[in-house]
């Protein structure tokens, strides 16, 4: 019988990660406690100072390694540093009277240099950087297996002072001397010639680090700093440790440096926790100063120099796309730049938009990569200042172009104002004027003449009916009856037989809608009809209207000419229609392609409730 696989709950994941977190804290306070002991027991003449020191050597490591997992702060470091605890834990058994547990203290000291060498090269990501680091830890594991791990059959006793035991006199022999016949010269030169090796690939280690500064950025440069200072001085202490020895120095001199040398091994985690810190504190300070200039000077020149200062880079650039232009970049100054890899020590950052799009690219050193964090926290903060700029550009576009628009509406309606003025005054106003002379007249004509009565006011009824009908023209020229009556399908059908160019008029779904929706697509319509008799020489017009969905979509298609792109801007029809669909937030579109013929397509939304006093659309 199958049985489905259960999936642990985030809360059941959480109570497990609290528990082992617990289980670390009560395993390394054990271990904290049984060093100090062991180091109390070490020294008659100072018992607290060894204690602390012995609970320091394990405790600190194992603290600052379980709050890094913890906090999920460098997770392979932290268990670098929590295996430093650990062996820090073996080199106390060096305290211990026992000549086995002794020796086996002793031997974890040798061990711990290589680990030291290892923690160093490898902060603060828990892996190497390069080749070179992996031949340096190689070759401090080399030089113990060869100088230090052979004394261990021909040497009857371990040297001391040390770092790793606080015995001085009477210690417990080396449990693993086997040859007591090897020359008095070849033991020199093994015991020389391993703390020489020690310390000359300690040194090779701190210039590593030390060459590591110049290749990443300002936040790491201030958390490796305060690390490289103690491997600094730790491989000071091992070359004066050295030089001491075999100079005959001082006794409680050479026990002085030991005990430093046991010191650095808790200052070492200790100094890349405050490293964080000041990282930490950096990050902060910049990130601050980079939005107090993004919200006062959001412009791309103070950007990037705001950019430069907060990545501490100042050769960091920022790269805009051209709008209209793909893969188009300039600087800041509007000068165009190359956006192929930059190679070198530099890199590349997008900086992406609420939506995805890539608004600008970041230029840097290629060793802030080595913070992400910072360098993902300024590129968000950039890409909020683009984004509002870039908002705030088409807001002033878009109001421009409203106020543009009005303009024209104003003097579209004072052109038709004045339209309308003249047809009247020209035309029925002037039967009009006639019309009422003429009845004054009329009963002078009726005493003088009373056979042509009859007859001249047949002729002044023909004179008004005929102004009649040009104001009624004129009225349906402003509101078609048969458009408020049938709808905008029927009206443009009853148009299009008045153009002297074929028209077909195909309806989907069209039915009735908003006497300003319906209004704005006649007219729509009648200047691209009109546009076509004048101008296009087309053969055919294809009117289509499309009432699917929550649009009313229209198209106007001929085959004529086409229209030059300089009457896309001619301010006349093309604009009077495109302040119509834009006041009622729909879109307009238009493709003209030359000796092809020109289509207008334009989409009106639709109410989400029926008007008042209209009906629901109608399929056709």
């Amino acid at each position: 019988m199958e049985t489905a696989a259960v999936v642990p709950s985030r809360a059941a994941r959480h109570h497990r990660e609290v528990n082992l977190l617990w289980a670390g804290v009560a395993g390394a306070a054990v271990l904290t406690a049984a060093a100090a002991v062991l180091g109390a027991s070490a020294s008659a003449r100072n018992p607290t100072a060894y204690a602390l020191l012995r609970g320091c050597l394990v405790g600190v490591p194992l603290a600052v390694g379980l709050h890094g997992l913890h906090a999920g702060l460098h997770p392979r470091f932290a268990r670098l540093l929590l295996a430093t605890g650990g062996l820090a834990f073996l080199t106390t058994l060096g305290e211990s009277s026992d000549p086995t547990v002794y020796s086996i203290g002793r031997i974890a000291g040798w061990a711990m240099e290589i680990l030291l060498a290892v923690v160093l090269l490898a902060c603060p990501t828990g892996r190497f950087e390069g080749r070179d680091d992996r031949r340096l830890a190689a070759a401090m594991a080399v030089a113990v297996a060869v100088f230090y791990l052979p004394t261990l059959l021909i040497a009857p006793a371990f040297r001391v002072p040390s770092a790793w035991t606080g015995c001085v006199e009477n210690c417990p022999q080396n449990v693993f001397f086997a040859i007591d016949d090897v020359p008095g010269a070849l033991a020199d030169v093994v015991r020389v010639g391993g703390s020489t090796a020690v310390f000359l690939i300690m040194v090779a280690v701190v210039a590593r680090l030390r060459r590591r500064l110049d290749v990443i950025g300002p936040a790491g440069r201030r958390m490796l700093a305060p690390v490289l200072g103690v491997g600094i001085v730790r491989a000071g202490l091992l070359g004066t440790g050295l030089l001491a020895r075999e100079v005959g120095g001082d006794a409680d001199g050479i026990q002085l440096i030991a005990w430093l040398l046991a010191v650095c091994v808790p200052a070492l985690p200790l100094a890349y926790a405050g490293g964080l810190v000041r990282a930490r504190l950096f990050s902060e300070q910049a990130l601050r100063h980079l939005a107090t200039v993004i919200d006062a000077q959001p412009e791309p020149r103070h950007l990037e120099r705001a950019l430069a200062d907060a990545l501490e880079d100042r050769t960091a650039r920022l790269l805009l796309p051209v709008d209209g232009w793909p893969g188009a970049w300039t600087n800041v100054d509007g000068e165009g730049v190359d956006v192929a890899a930059p190679g070198g020590r530099r890199d590349r950052h997008e900086i992406r938009a609420h939506d995805g799009s890539v608004v600008a690219v970041i230029e840097h050193d290629a060793g802030i990569v080595l913070e992400p964090t910072l360098l993902e926290a300024v590129a968000s903060l950039a890409a909020v200042a683009l984004d509002n700029r870039r908002l705030g550009t088409r807001a002033d576009e878009a109001a421009r172009e409203v106020f543009r628009s009005r303009e024209r509406i104003v003097a579209s309606a004072e052109r038709e104002r004045r339209r309308i003025e003249r047809n009247i005054h020209d035309g029925a106003q002037q039967q009009l004027v006639a019309l009422r002379i003429e009845l004054g007249l009329l009963e002078d004509l009726a005493l003088r003449e009373p056979d042509r009565f009859g007859a001249r006011l047949s002729e002044l009824q023909t004179v008004a009916e005929t102004a009649l009908e040009e104001l009624r023209a004129l009225a349906h020229g402003m509101c078609p009856p048969l458009l408020a009556d049938r709808g905008v399908a029927e009206a443009l059908t009853a148009a299009s037989r008045r153009c002297t160019v074929p028209v077909v008029v195909t309806a989907h779904h069209v039915g009735r809608y908003p006497a300003e929706l319906e209004s704005a697509v006649y007219f729509c319509v009648l200047e691209a009809l009109q546009n076509v008799e004048k101008h296009a020489g087309a053969r055919r017009v294809t009117v289509d209207l499309d009432g699917t969905g929550r649009e009313l979509r229209f198209s106007v298609h001929d085959d004529g000419r086409g229209i030059d792109p300089a009457e896309l801007d001619d301010g006349g029809g093309l604009a009077n229609m495109q302040d119509r669909v834009a006041a009622l937030r729909g879109e307009l579109r238009i493709d003209s392609t030359s000796g092809l013929g020109t289509t207008i397509t334009g989409a009106l939304p639709l109410p989400r409730q029926p008007a008042s006093g209209a009906r629901a659309p109608t399929p056709r």
